[in-house]
Order: structure tokens, then C-alpha cells, then sequence
């Protein structure tokens, strides 16, 4: 399935494309977040000259496991554009693996080589789309009041409390929730976790004010 004679849209004509079709607003990190999650599949389009630790030039349209360097670059990526500053640590761990016909190949860069774009396939989009629930013609539809979110932040507290998750982490605590999430067969990444978390907190010290 393509998109206009397309295979794959950048990531920023990605969260668009998802924006008009499910009707709900999708942004950059958002795209991020999904693939993070598993939900989406991320590809990228290398320049030409592109190579492998082997010296196998890997150039062109390939498909990107969520691992390693890749998961470490999508982290920062998603970071960045969602708190709006860039982490300060640096991935010191094996290079870039891509994948195509079956076969990976590890690139010889730590990060994505300059010129590579990223982005998600128009037939995953599209499965994406088909997996959102479909929206009810009622209070659902409305975005949260800020009286609502701070209700709903606080129930979260106290569940967190009753579970003995210590808030004064948000980041162990978020990681913590994670690994029981997976044990119920779902997927959400840390960072969605931990950023949610983070607001609980918030809402809570300024009850205490």
C-alpha cells in the first residue's frame, strides 16, 4: 500500500499523515513514542556510500531494528523534541544495525550517518490507524480539562502509593511500571512513563503547598 505512489513517509510527514487520517493530533515525538513502544516500525533511507563494518556498502531504503545504538538515537530524538533539551551523555555502545532482505548489517557508525532520513513505512501507518479505537460520540472525544487532569493525576498517586511505588524517583518508578506492563502482554515505553510520573509529582507537591 502507498501513499500517492509512496512507500514510506519522513518521520515529520509520518506524524501528519496520522494527524488527517485518525483524526487525533500526532506530533514528531509522538511518532517516536510509538515506534519505541513497537507500535510502528521505523525504516531509513541511506545515502549513497553508506557502509558496514565490513566494508558492504548498505545504501538506500532499510528497515531499522529498535536496538542497541538505533534505540538509544530514537530515545534522545524523543526526548529532545518532548522536554525540549538534548541529553548530555553520549552512546558508547555498539554501532547501528539495519536490516534488509532478511539480513542485518552493522553500520560503521555509532549514530546515523549525516543525510539519513528516517521514517515509517505507509503500510504500517495505515495498520496503526486500523488498531486505534474508535472514538465515542461523547465526553471522550473532548480533550481533558486542567480540573480533570489534576483529578486523574492524583487517583495515580494514590494507586502508586497503595502499590509502595516510591514518587520521589519517577525514573526508577517508571521503569518499575514498565516490566509490570510487559507481564500483562502490553508495551509502553519508560520515558512516556516517567514523563507522566514526573507531573504526578508535581501535582502533588503543589497540593501539599
Amino acid at each position: 500500500m502507498t501513499f500517492h505512489g509512496r512507500e514510506w513517509l519522513p518521520i515529520p510527514e509520518a506524524a501528519k499523515y496520522l494527524s488527517e487520517k485518525s483524526e487525533e493530533t500526532w506530533k514528531q515525538e509522538h511518532v517516536y513514542a510509538a515506534v519505541l513502544e513497537g507500535r510502528l516500525h521505523l525504516v531509513a533511507r541511506l545515502m549513497s556510500g553508506t557502509r558496514s563494518v565490513y566494508e558492504e556498502r548498505v545504501e538506500g531504503l532499510v528497515n531499522v531494528p529498535i536496538k542497541g545504538a538505533a534505540q538509544y538515537h530514537l530515545e534522545r530524538l524523543e526526548h529532545r523534541l518532548r522536554e525540549r533539551y538534548e541529553w548530555v551523555d553520549s552512546w558508547k555502545g555498539a554501532n547501528i544495525i539495519v536490516e534488509r532482505d532478511g539480513k542485518e548489517h552493522q553500520l560503521d557508525y555509532t549514530e546515523f550517518p549525516n543525510g539519513t532520513q528516517l521514517g515509517v513505512r505507509v503500510e504500517a501507518l495505515e495498520a496503526c490507524i486500523q488498531q486505534m479505537p474508535p472514538k465515542a460520540a461523547d465526553d471522550l472525544d473532548k480533550p481533558l480539562g486542567e480540573r480533570e487532569r489534576e483529578t486523574l493525576l492524583v487517583i495515580i498517586a494514590v494507586l502508586a502509593k497503595k502499590a509502595e511505588i516510591d514518587m520521589s524517583h519517577p525514573t526508577t518508578a517508571a521503569k518499575k511500571i514498565v516490566r509490570e506492563v510487559e507481564l500483562l502482554g502490553a508495551k509502553i515505553h519508560w520515558q512516556t512513563v516517567d514523563h507522566k510520573l514526573k507531573q504526578v509529582k508535581e501535582v502533588v507537591e503543589n497540593l501539599k503547598a
